[in-house]
């Protein structure tokens, strides 16, 4: 009789930690997609502080915002959180800069949809470790860097878009549901000084100046090919100038090509802070002092190109939450609450609720109204 006591309080047990592991997880998956995406980014420096992490939290909750965007492969190439499985390559770039699963339990408790942001080409890490997956100045015979110091791993080059790939993977069994894929790109002003640098185009044929658009649309099939079985959704962040830029010579040489992205991924989210865009756009003198305007006149745009292309992709642009300070004095605002709701309200003015905010430092003010 007490045998079948103990061995009833046994299954008791398994069955409430299971209980536990569940609400905890959701097995693999995190919080539930929202059915309209409302959100930020935070830095890795925000969610290793708990106080910080608590205070971002609260705010998020008070201006009714959903969705987390958080750095897994961050601008210098580090992978934020110390792996111990999956490819080796991989797991020589994690680093411990924070306890990843646990932001993430702590985000799933708060009712927060988190998304991993995934740096691509952009990789000072990478670039150093093998000087031959990135491009070298044929100046000083080292790895290439650009104005910022930043150097890039080439999208030309198999093994390249195989350790993202990789990465992406790591991501999606550490419990992502949603990957978005940012600096999708060559190095700004690629067209240039292209003929300066060596790197290894191999793998491509002439196609007359398309050969980086190319490269970039094959990243994006693969991952769709090779994640296209399981519940992962795949992102990605371009240029708001891509979207109306057509094939011009600074776009093809970046290898963004808004129409053809936007039909390989499931969500394209644009970055069309008004702070960005030149005196004059849209007939706007200073774009950075009138964002209702530039944000509906955008949308209006990009809704005619995906409309017009075989894309089925949500829509989800980045909002500028940040003050240009690099601007002519005269030319730009402080951004807070009220211009933050005005970029708000001309996308739901255009028939679209679902956005993100972009704030490098993660500060974000009270009072924004989704």
């Amino acid at each position: 009789m007490l045998f079948r006591q103990i061995a009833a309080l046994f299954l008791v047990v398994l069955f409430l930690a299971a209980v536990f592991v569940v609400y905890q997880w959701g097995g693999l998956g995190l919080q539930k997609r929202p059915k309209q995406v409302r959100g930020v980014y935070l830095p890795t420096e925000s969610l290793a502080d708990d106080a910080r992490l608590d205070q971002s939290i609260e705010v998020m909750k008070k201006n009714r915002l959903n969705t987390v965007v958080i750095d897994f492969k961050d601008d210098d190439g580090q992978i934020v959180t110390q792996l111990e499985e999956g490819d080796e390559l991989v797991k020589s770039n994690s680093l411990d800069l924070l306890d990843l699963q646990d932001v993430l339990r702590r985000f799933k408790r708060a009712g927060i949809y988190p998304i991993a942001r995934i740096v691509c080409f952009k990789d000072n890490r990478l670039s150093q470790q093998y000087p031959d997956l990135s491009f070298i100045s044929q100046e000083s015979g080292m790895v290439w860097q650009d104005g910022g110091g930043a150097s890039y791993i080439n999208p030309m080059k198999e093994e390249v878009k195989t350790y993202l790939l990789d990465v992406t993977e790591a991501a999606y069994d550490l419990g992502f549901k949603e990957v978005q894929y940012d600096y999708i790109r060559f190095p700004e002003g690629f067209h240039v000084y292209s003929d300066g640098l060596w790197y290894d185009s191999s793998t491509y044929e002439d196609l007359g100046g398309l050969e980086r658009v190319q490269a970039i649309n094959d990243f994006l099939e693969r991952a769709r090919n090779r994640f296209q079985d399981r519940d992962l959704t795949i992102g990605a962040a371009v240029f708001g100038y891509a979207t109306i830029g057509g094939e011009q010579p600074d776009l093809v040489g970046i290898g963004q090509n808004f129409k053809s992205m936007a039909e390989r991924v499931d969500v394209i989210s644009a970055m069309i802070y008004p702070s960005h865009w030149s005196p004059g756009f849209l007939g706007v003198d200073y774009p950075d002092l009138e964002p209702y305007e530039v944000v509906a006149g955008y949308i209006d745009i990009e809704q005619d190109i995906l409309d017009a292309s075989k894309s089925r992709t949500r829509s989800i642009p980045w909002l500028q939450a940040f003050t240009d300070y690099s601007l002519a004095e005269g030319t730009y605002q402080e951004y807070g609450a009220e211009e933050i709701n005005e970029q708000i309200r001309a996308l739901k003015d255009k028939g679209q609720e679902e956005f993100f905010l972009w704030n490098i430092a993660g500060d974000y003010p009270s009072g924004i109204r989704p």
